[in-house]
């Protein structure tokens, strides 16, 4: 993998004003509140079928999990959504889909979590009252497309941070052609706080080497380029990132978008191991399922 850091002058970093104190965090129980979205920019295009068209509706799954730093009856609190789940109307239409997810905070307490995907925005927060509570929330969209020859595509928007804790987000661009054979190249642009790495916005794109919805339907022994992303970011959160076609025939590719915020310390998992961290955060769900079932 070749990583390249975004360098921005101290000046710019000075005025950036995407990281701000959580609404009711107090002394010794900081962070109390974080949260990360993603605002749709101009349109892609894809939507009208100029430089390609999508190839499926929207797909998203949201993931949100509370517990108490001493535990209590129900810990931990998990929900988790998907769109297959959701009537057509929920994944038809411009990216995002439509969808809300919340776990409703017991009269007096401030520990909940939230994640929201609307046409056009996702978001994803949590507040808490102490520091070792745990808060998480997730948001991971996807969608196929395919664009035509000799054509790019571009999906872009304004990614917004907030904390309780003091911090300069920062941009950071990834590239990935070691990947199984399904995936040719992978490009992700990545928006969060290194001082407060698990809040922040991933903005991916693929390119595959046959249909994604239809496999065994034709590989195009497609090779990755160096040229084939272009992205643009800055310390405000404006992200674009670009696909582009080199070749006579059509390309398959996706775009997905994964908005996270959670209040530990554990390290945030680069976009190879992203789909094992939703499906833990399912079967943290599953999990306290089990221990409802067993206590009743």
């Amino acid at each position: 993998m070749k990583m390249s850091w975004i360098i921005a002058s101290a000046c710019a970093l000075g005025v950036c004003g995407v990281a701000q104190a959580g609404a009711g965090s107090t002394p010794g129980s900081e962070p109390g509140s974080a949260s990360a979205s993603f605002t749709l920019g101009t349109p892609s295009g894809l939507d009208t079928g100029e430089p390609g068209h999508w190839l499926a509706d929207n797909g998203f799954q949201a993931s949100i999990v509370t517990s108490h730093k001493v535990q209590e009856a129900g810990d931990p609190r998990s929900l988790n959504l998907k769109s297959r789940l959701l009537d057509a109307s929920a994944r038809e239409g411009t990216p995002f889909g439509e969808a809300a997810i919340e776990l409703p905070k017991p009269s007096g307490e401030t520990l909940s979590a939230q994640a929201s995907i609307s046409h056009g925005s996702v978001s994803a927060g949590w507040h808490a009252d102490h520091q070792d509570d745990e808060a998480s929330a997730t948001v991971n969209w996807q969608r196929p497309f395919v664009l035509n020859p000799f054509a790019s595509v571009t999906f872009s928007g304004i990614a917004m941070l907030a904390n309780a804790v003091a911090s300069t987000p920062l941009p950071r661009f990834t590239e990935d052609s070691s990947r199984p054979d399904l995936y040719v190249h992978q490009a992700a642009l990545i928006f969060r706080d290194e001082a407060f790495g698990t809040n922040g916005v991933n903005l991916i794109a693929n390119i595959f080497n046959e249909n994604p919805t239809a496999p065994g339907t034709g590989v195009q022994q497609r090779l990755p380029s160096f040229d084939d992303f272009t992205y643009s970011a800055d310390p405000l959160g404006n992200l674009s990132l670009t696909v582009h076609n080199h070749s006579g025939q059509v390309l398959f590719g996706s775009f997905e978008l994964f908005a996270y915020s959670w209040n530990n310390t554990a390290p945030v998992p680069e976009p190879a191991t992203w789909a094992l961290m939703v499906l833990g955060l399912a079967g943290m769900g599953a999990m306290a399922r089990r221990r409802a079932v067993r206590s009743a």
